[in-house]
């Protein structure tokens, strides 16, 4: 996400800025009672390897919680504070479809990413988010425990956006290519990316997605029975039941 006062450095989960910001959401939790956990690229890399994690830049995390713009700016007020008394520099911004949080020290950044949810929608999407937060599994990172979204959500998650990505753009999933070769072609998008140029961006999506489905599957596995209880929320437009095994068993991923 570009912001022209803003550049978010790549991060792995564990790295400082990426633990401070989780511990902080950690006392959101506590201090408000609320129910929610840690999902995206860092909640895949809580899974993997160090070595196999792809960094990313956001760090996204999702509350059992929906309401107004001024709701989950007094909600963030106790991670603003605790980021605060570490030097940190905080700015919320709302967006389209997400609250953007801006984290910043004189020598880190990170982007933190929160879906923007009226009660009318949340009262909408309770029953999946329930389903989610109650699977949700506990990571103990660095002397740091935190909820992260099941590794069988994730994939759901990133499914549905290849899917979507694919039919909107007319984009071939990737799915064949080994997972090394697919981090050198990410790579050498990286270093090559026009970052003007929209269909290019999807693309890398498009791979850091099929990049995330293929660790979890290999260091974690996926159980199928929850797997498919899961994916009759996200079954709709651009993603079937039949659809989305006939990927995964494309890419050699079997339920467990």
């Amino acid at each position: 996400m570009k912001d022209k006062n803003f550049e978010a450095t790549p991060h792995k989960i564990g790295d400082s800025i990426v633990m401070d910001a989780i511990k902080a959401i950690n006392l959101v939790k506590q201090s408000k009672k609320i129910n929610g956990y840690v999902g995206g690229g860092m909640a895949v890399g809580a899974y993997i390897p160090y070595e196999s994690q792809r960094p990313t830049i956001d760090l996204d995390f999702n509350l059992y919680w929906g309401g107004s713009a001024a709701e989950f700016k007094q909600i963030m007020e106790p991670l603003s504070s605790e980021l605060s008394s570490q030097d940190y520099d905080l700015r919320i911004q709302r967006k389209d479809k997400t609250y953007n949080l801006f984290l910043q020290s004189d020598r880190d950044s990170l982007l933190l990413q929160h879906s923007r949810r009226n009660k009318k929608n949340f009262k909408k999407n309770r029953k999946s988010l329930e389903r989610e937060m109650q699977n949700q599994r506990l990571i103990s990172t660095d002397d740091v425990s935190f909820a992260a979204l099941s590794p069988e959500d994730l994939v759901l998650h990133k499914l549905s956006r290849l899917f979507t990505f694919s039919d909107v753009y007319g984009i071939a999933i990737p799915q064949r290519m080994k997972t090394g070769n697919m981090m050198k072609t990410i790579k050498f998008f990286r270093e090559n990316q026009d970052t003007q140029n929209g269909r290019e961006n999807i693309l890398i999506r498009m791979y850091h997605d099929s990049y995330d489905i293929k660790h979890l599957a290999k260091y974690v596995g996926l159980n199928k029975k929850y797997f498919e209880e899961g994916l009759k929320d996200w079954t709709g437009k651009y993603m079937t039941e039949d659809s989305a095994k006939f990927l995964l068993n494309s890419m050699n991923i079997e339920l467990e």
